[in-house]
């Protein structure tokens, strides 16, 4: 009877396990992405001109009367 038992909670942490996978795989692949993207925030990708080397500013910009 007691090997009965330790089947049957073997069983039910399968199921858990199945159950919580894409939960678990789903935050991997959020933690994937904001890794990949952290590099990008708020720098220039390399070779890249600023925007002000490309386009001038309108003057409002400019005189800072936005």
């Amino acid at each position: 009877m007691r090997n009965e038992h330790t089947l049957e909670a073997g069983e039910a942490e399968a199921m858990k396990a199945e159950l919580l996978r894409p939960k678990y795989e789903k935050q991997v692949r959020s933690e994937r992405r904001k890794k990949a993207a952290a590099p990008l925030e708020g720098r220039a990708a390399g070779g890249l001109r600023p925007w002000r080397e490309l386009a001038a500013p309108h003057p409002e910009v400019t005189s800072r009367r936005v």
